[in-house]
């Protein structure tokens, strides 16, 4: 019987469409992802879906299908599930300020790793997206990257000390994110179609190379 914290047999596979998929899920090229997708960079985010997808994609898998489950994978490192089936078209990813980004924090990541499970993350080998955002959520709350995030997250509206908003309001300009915030997608579907040229050039090369053999 699996014990709860063996691997899953999906480690570097991933289901689409009834398909198994390999993939590479390397959490540096998941932070690649997240950061391109909060800044809007079309460039990073096919680079990152190619990185993923190294071995192209085969018959029967579309770029469409692979873009969302991407995102899914993606998503659910963090602790967030989506629906297979759940129509995101409508749903926001930039309207929403994030409240953390992988190459800005890249410090207050590399600190916490390190001192709280004395990990060095600028030379690990290895490490799942999953790992890597199971180890991330259970950073304590004393932590700098927590301590930062819940600054940023905080909702200043329900406040009624007029001294503790403005010492928020302070806090939050000081550790603000300084990349430009309108570049970010407007929609899960924009930023997945940013990555299905990508894919698509990966489906065109796959059929190339097996025609060849």
């Amino acid at each position: 019987m699996r014990g709860l914290f063996m691997p899953f047999d999906s480690e570097n596979t991933i289901d689409i469409d009834g398909i198994a998929v390999p993939v590479d899920p390397d959490f540096r090229i998941m932070c690649g992802y997240g950061t391109a997708v909060h800044r809007g960079d079309k460039t990073e985010l096919c680079k990152s879906a190619g990185l993923f997808y190294f071995a192209g994609l085969p018959e029967g898998v579309t770029s469409e299908s692979a873009a969302k489950a991407m995102s899914r994978f993606y998503a659910k490192g963090l602790g967030s599930d989506i629906p297979e089936d759940e129509d995101e078209s409508n749903k926001t990813v930039g309207v929403r300020p994030p409240v953390f980004d992988f190459s800005e924090d890249e410090g207050y990541f590399l600190a916490a790793f390190r001192s709280e499970y004395g990990i060095d993350l600028l030379t690990v080998k290895e490490m799942h997206w999953f790992e890597f955002g199971a180890l991330f959520l259970g950073l304590p709350d004393e932590c700098k990257i927590k301590q930062i995030i819940g600054i940023r997250s905080t909702e200043t509206a329900g406040i009624k000390s007029t001294a503790e908003k403005h010492r928020i309001f302070r806090l939050q300009k000081i550790f603000a994110l300084k990349f430009n915030r309108k570049e970010r997608y407007k929609s899960v579907e924009e930023r997945d179609n940013a990555a299905k040229s990508e894919l698509a050039e990966k489906i065109k090369k796959a059929k190339r190379k097996a025609v060849r053999k």
